[in-house]
């Protein structure tokens, strides 16, 4: 499908950690207390300004024909040197910045904020304005800014998404030096009325990024059922890792990666 340019705002962090943001009304560095509102005027476009997301007529399944932007993305991509504290702060940003348009919609829409709707309000609101960032491949560059071509480690090799039950189990993956040392653990579950209720983390073990496929391995081997990644990140790990990490554990295991946060 073809995207129109002004549907997208570009968002790049480079070595230096610096964010470049680009849509049809900025071209410019900007901080990243700037993110939020900047991407709040892009995803709702109040004035139905022709550089920003065009607002089209949609058909939301169960709620009929809508007008909204919903043909808007973020185009996230940075530099394997970039900093993962960077890079999770501009996407809190973003996240943030979803919240406060889905809260402000149902707040007009329904006199209450999206936390207080029903399941059928919080799907309206999240179906007006849905989530849409795309993230590329990080690249490098050299001291003349040619791009370096990089190898991502990884094995695609596809393995079945276990079917969760009564205990659910996260494998969580604690990313906290460079190079890249990984703490691997199980974090197990229990369903409570639909909820997750901690249970306990067993299987504690510290190894290399690039000893992540023999532990997923031995790990399904032992008959380990895993329903989501949740990775720890510490402050000062850089992108170039993350991005080896995630694609090996979107190869092997076909998993949603969820949580991606840092720690200081």
């Amino acid at each position: 499908m073809l995207i129109r340019q002004r549907n997208v705002m570009s968002i790049l962090i480079n070595k230096l950690n610096e964010i470049y943001v680009k849509n049809g009304i900025i071209d410019r560095t900007v901080t990243i207390d700037e993110i939020k509102d900047l991407a709040k005027q892009f995803i709702k476009n109040p004035d139905n300004d022709p550089k920003l997301p065009e607002i089209v007529d949609f058909d939301m399944e169960g709620y009929g024909n809508v007008q909204t932007t919903v043909q808007h993305i973020f185009s996230l991509q940075y530099d394997r040197a970039t900093s993962a504290a960077v890079w999770c702060d501009v996407r809190y940003e973003l996240q943030k910045a979803y919240n406060e348009v889905r809260d402000e919609l149902c707040i007009g829409k329904y006199g209450k904020d999206y936390d207080n709707c029903s399941d059928s309000e919080q799907s309206f609101a999240r179906g007006m304005y849905p989530m849409k960032i795309s993230e590329a491949q990080p690249k490098s560059y050299d001291a003349e800014g040619n791009r370096i071509e990089t190898e991502v480690r990884s094995a695609a090799i596809s393995l079945q998404q276990a079917e969760t039950n009564t205990v659910n189990k996260d494998l969580r993956i604690m990313v906290y030096e460079n190079p890249a040392w990984l703490s691997v653990s199980t974090v197990l579950f229990d369903n409570e009325n639909g909820q997750d209720v901690f249970k306990r983390e067993t299987g504690h073990k510290r190894i290399r990024l690039e000893d992540l496929n023999d532990y997923i391995d031995q790990a399904i081997s032992d008959g380990m059922k895993i329903r989501y990644v949740r990775l720890e990140i510490n402050s000062d790990v850089l992108m170039g890792v993350i991005s080896d990490l995630k694609e090996t554990i979107r190869h092997r295991m076909l998993l949603n990666v969820i949580q991606e946060g840092y720690s200081e």
